[in-house]
């Protein structure tokens, strides 16, 4: 997944496809819920190098993140490692720390001063929400209300654009 002007060009090869249907072409953008972008039929049986590719023409400012779904024609499928192209926004000079958290507060450095409101959400590794508010200053700190050990990604927005920092 390549950023090619305002646009996210996908492609990618399969070296051989044995009872192979087709492909979906997935997009996120949060990493956690994908929805189809595109399905393209597969060659079936191909001894042969296949490529293919889709164009998204309208992903999101800020971090898109896609992922292709194999279908075999039984049914089976299996999922490719996820790709992310970024869109940068203006949200993108913004500084979070520590990461990792310590203790139970990090602080979210805006780099710019806040004109419009921001509100953040923290989404757990099964991209269950856990914790959301609104951030009224440049730098705010937050405290995380008894969240578990882990990985969680934080999503801030603008009502027009999206960032999103593991």
């Amino acid at each position: 997944a390549t950023k090619v002007n305002t646009s996210s060009l996908l492609k990618f090869t399969t070296l051989s496809e044995v009872n192979s249907d087709y492909f979906e072409v997935q997009h996120s953008t949060d990493a956690a819920n994908f929805k189809l972008l595109e399905k393209l039929i597969a060659k079936g049986n191909s001894t042969t190098t296949s490529s293919y590719f889709v164009t998204h023409t309208n992903p999101i400012i800020g971090i898109n993140y896609y992922r292709i779904k194999l279908v075999d024609k039984d049914g089976k499928f299996t999922y490719s490692e996820i790709r992310r192209v970024d869109f940068k926004s203006k949200l993108a000079d913004l500084i979070v720390y520590p990461n990792p958290v310590k203790g139970n507060k990090f602080t979210i450095d805006m780099g710019v001063d806040i004109t419009q409101p921001i509100t953040y959400t923290l989404f757990n590794s099964l991209g269950k929400q856990v914790q959301q508010g609104n951030i009224s200053s440049r730098q705010q700190t937050i405290t995380t209300n008894n969240l578990a050990a882990g990985s969680y990604l934080l999503r801030l927005t603008n009502g027009q654009t999206a960032t999103i920092i593991k």
